[in-house]
């Protein structure tokens, strides 16, 4: 594909859309955020589903910074930061990871549960 495609036609093929999703993540990262903090009481640790949304916003923030970083220089047909490009991608597919991780168990309610309740002799 490096050798089939020239700089301006990585831009539109390639880095353009990864830039345009990469803002769609932010933006459904966002509205998840808004979402998970309308739950939100004052005084009171914040859900997991808060958790989980800014989890994500930082992977999204991350991907972003990996298309930006991405970006192939016209004048030398090179990536602007392959280093950052790479990390980028790496640290947000770990908070991605994380965020799914962390919705495989079911959130504690902060009611307690008795062992024997409902079971009587």
């Amino acid at each position: 594909m490096l050798v089939n495609l020239d700089t301006a036609l990585a831009d539109q093929r390639v880095w353009r859309p990864d830039v345009l999703g990469s803002m769609a993540f932010l933006v459904s990262s966002g509205v998840a955020l808004r979402s998970a903090g309308r739950t939100a009481v004052r005084g009171r640790p914040r859900s997991r589903t808060w958790t989980i949304s800014m989890i994500n916003v930082a992977g999204s923030v991350a991907f972003g910074i990996s298309a930006v970083a991405a970006f192939v220089l016209p004048s030398s047909g090179e990536l602007l930061n392959a280093g950052l490009a790479g990390l980028g991608t790496f640290v947000g597919a770990l908070c991605f990871l994380t965020g799914a991780v962390l919705m495989l168990t079911p959130e504690p309610t902060g009611t307690p549960v008795h062992a024997d309740q409902g079971i009587h002799p």
